[in-house]
């Protein structure tokens, strides 16, 4: 269970928490509870070179969620929710956007149903969920997932970055919910929950929908020769120079994968390769070294030659070709 150690601790509101002079987070004397099974889950420990740049994951909450409710009186704080978003008009947030404002345009169709889209009923909310916690100068360089809650208490995250820290956003998430507020209507105290049952609310049927990871090589990639050499390998890709600077490898793993999912394999002309849709990291890892046995076994074939390499090629065949003329075996 999911318990608080105040012993010690003097509260002055609601999130934070002070001793001897001192800000101490309220996430900090918190027990997480591992409802993701960890340990057995994660998915970061990968071969050295490989960082996941994101997961997008989903599971249920075991109880409806009051989407009204969230929108209204689900409170911000920079150490756990950061953002409550409906759509860009209904939103509330802690976070700075940096970005300079973009004008809208004179037959900017989204302009125009602005007041259209206010009055449509909503069944989701977008949540922003802080990682970690305590004093920071920037919320936007902290760790965070947006997490889409859905009425049916289902829910989708992505920008995650290991189980670790979904299972904390996800403790996060569920003492949030948890709270009750109040509000006085005509005269009346009426309270304002944000799940239909408290005693209901769990993590249930949770799934990695998709992890997009990356590493480098340290060759320089010829993508002609690596695309000509995949077809003749017959191994399923694609290269199209006018649309993308990659060669595009399509991988179905064959353990761990009852349905057969295809992985996309992105490779680049500086030796960058990008490993997406896969959804386990026994994807990842046989993907890896699906595509490191090619590079490995046809290096000299695929390797891109720099300027002076290819100069000095052109020159000895130029020399070659003149020599075979000045001695009569080519003639012209």
């Amino acid at each position: 269970m999911i318990e608080t150690n105040t012993k010690n601790i003097v509260k002055f509101d609601e999130y934070c928490e002070e001793k001897d002079n001192q800000y101490i987070s309220k996430w900090e004397s918190i027990e997480y509870f591992d409802y993701l099974d960890i340990l057995n889950k994660e998915v970061n420990v990968l071969p050295h070179n490989i960082s996941i740049s994101t997961m997008c994951t989903s599971c249920k909450l075991n109880t409806k969620l009051n989407i009204t409710n969230i929108e209204k009186y689900l409170n911000l704080n920079s150490d756990d929710v950061l953002t409550v978003k409906i759509n860009k008009e209904r939103m509330r947030t802690l976070i700075i956007n940096k970005t300079k404002p973009v004008r809208a345009r004179k037959n900017d169709t989204k302009a125009k149903n602005t007041d259209i889209s206010k009055n449509h009923f909503y069944n989701q909310i977008t949540v922003v969920m802080r990682v970690s916690y305590g004093y920071t100068p920037d919320l936007n360089k902290e760790p965070k997932i947006n997490m889409k809650l859905f009425k049916n208490g289902s829910v989708q995250m992505s920008g995650c970055k290991s189980i670790k820290n979904i299972n904390i956003v996800l403790n996060k998430l569920i003492i949030k919910l948890k709270e009750i507020k109040a509000k006085i209507e005509d005269g009346k105290i009426i309270e304002k929950l944000f799940i239909e049952d408290l005693n209901s609310i769990n993590i249930k049927d949770f799934k990695i929908d998709m992890i997009n990871s990356n590493y480098q090589v340290n060759i320089e990639i010829d993508r002609n020769k690596l695309y000509n050499l995949l077809l003749k390998k017959k191994i399923k890709s694609s290269y199209e120079p006018c649309i993308r600077a990659c060669v595009i490898i399509k991988y179905t793993p064959q353990n761990d994968n009852l349905e057969n999912k295809e992985i996309s394999i992105f490779i680049f002309q500086k030796g960058n390769i990008i490993i997406t849709g896969a959804r386990s990291k026994q994807h990842i890892i046989s993907s890896y070294n699906y595509i490191n046995d090619i590079l490995n076994n046809h290096q000299d074939d695929i390797i891109k030659k720099n300027d002076k390499e290819e100069e000095d090629i052109i020159f000895n065949i130029y020399d070659d070709i003149i020599n075979d003329i000045n001695i009569g075996l080519l003639k012209i």
